[in-house]
């Protein structure tokens, strides 16, 4: 690495080789057990009051992935062989909000209006919801705030369940009855259902692509903040909520100058909402600060960008810069990368540790995890190197249309 680049990432902390990925693990860990007790915490530990059960079979369920950057949308069902069946194909869309602010009445007007197809043999129905929210044990949840640049105006402090269903009643559909879940927690439930007679211990479920979030199985009577109970209960970490992770003076300024500031600043350093503009805000300081010149336009730098600039030194990211110079901006640009995937990879080691088992299956949604160069890799290695001397192992799996499925299983359960 050439010494001015070095230097400017030394000076705004973003070396992560100064990093100790087992301390981070630990305060990780440590703001876990404050958020289950219900103390002040950086992570919500959101019980999801899902608990395992028997899956219905050939029954219809209408399925929602209201995620950071797309809405899904389909029925489903398990048939007499427990296999996931879509009845309707899913329809994909831009996320409400995502790309124009829009009001809470629009909100759940326009989403009731495009579940109708889906709900030809159905009055029930699951919504995974991708942004920070309060679950009640009647399986509403209450909207905290949103994240991921995603804006609806008035939203917030909103039951999702109760609204959505009086208006699916307004467009004309009798008795609807709508639970909701987190996309974490879908992705949990879809691996387990893939992999139940494996022999794991354990399951978990990570969300890593436009946000950023896990989940982990706990035992309830370690969650101080319900009432007690034997079993089992999945908790939604809300892991883009962790303060704790090193932050430079460049992720603050970024932060700053979002619609959310000092609001998920865990998610705000790894996950793909962020991950570009991050590497060109980053690339804009060092610019400022001599370590090259900056000759093009960083302001429209998206993390799909980043991905091929570090395939193959082109595209956007390469014409920011003279030829000669580079090598500056992919240093740059890989250390950002670096210490977003050492931070997702504390994420997921902790929660798989907190569990306290020796098998884990850890199940993985997300683009950013799948697509970004040498992402999954990197997160990868780094948990096995740290669990190979604790006798944990750990096996990464991707579930196909995992949050529709884990809705399905959530919605079907009795």
């Amino acid at each position: 690495m050439q010494q001015k680049v070095q230097d400017f990432l030394t000076a705004h902390n973003m070396d992560t080789a100064r990093f100790s990925f087992a301390q981070l693990v630990d305060e990780y860990i440590e703001e876990m057990t404050r958020g289950l007790v219900g103390e002040d915490s950086s992570l919500q530990m959101e019980p999801s009051y899902v608990c395992l059960g028997t899956v219905k079979k050939n029954t219809p369920v209408c399925v929602i992935d209201a995620g950071g950057t797309n809405l899904r949308i389909a029925s489903a069902q398990f048939d007499d062989a427990g296999a996931f069946t879509f009845l309707t194909q899913p329809d994909k869309t831009d996320m409400l909000g995502a790309k124009t602010p829009i009001t809470a009445e629009e909100f759940f007007r326009t989403l009731a209006q495009m579940m109708l197809p889906h709900m030809q043999h159905t009055s029930h129905a699951v919504l995974s919801f991708a942004f920070p929210a309060q679950n009640l044990p009647n399986l509403d949840a209450r909207v905290i705030f949103l994240d991921k640049e995603v804006v609806v105006h008035g939203i917030n402090g909103m039951l999702l369940a109760e609204n959505l269903e009086k208006a699916l009643a307004e467009q004309g559909v009798r008795d609807p009855k709508v639970i909701v879940i987190n996309d974490s927690v879908a992705t949990c439930l879809s691996g387990m259902a893939e992999r139940l007679a494996d022999g794991f211990d354990t399951y978990t479920g990570t969300i890593l692509g436009t946000g950023n979030n896990s989940c982990y199985v706990e035992q309830i009577k370690n969650i101080k903040k319900i009432p007690p109970a034997d079993g089992e209960m999945i908790i939604n970490t809300e892991a883009g909520g962790f303060a704790k992770a090193p932050k430079s003076d460049i992720d603050l300024a970024f932060d700053a100058g979002l619609h959310d500031p000092g609001k998920q600043t865990g998610e705000k350093q790894v996950s793909g909402a962020y991950l570009g503009p991050l590497c060109a805000f980053t690339l804009q300081t060092a610019a400022k600060e001599g370590v090259f010149t900056q000759t093009g336009d960083l302001s429209a730098i998206s993390t799909l960008d980043v991905d091929n600039f570090l395939r193959s030194r082109s595209g956007a990211l390469a014409e920011v810069c003279a030829a000669d110079e580079l090598d500056c901006v992919y240093e740059i640009v890989c250390a950002v990368v670096a210490r977003a995937a050492l931070f997702a990879a504390v994420q997921m080691a902790a929660i798989a540790k907190k569990a306290g088992a020796k098998r884990v299956c850890m199940t993985v949604e997300g683009s950013t995890y799948y697509k970004l160069y040498q992402f999954k890799q990197r997160i990868d290695d780094t948990i096995h190197a740290y669990f190979k001397p604790l006798g944990i192992e750990a096996e990464m799996i991707e579930v196909d249309a995992a949050v529709l499925k884990g809705c399905a299983i959530a919605g079907l359960m009795e």
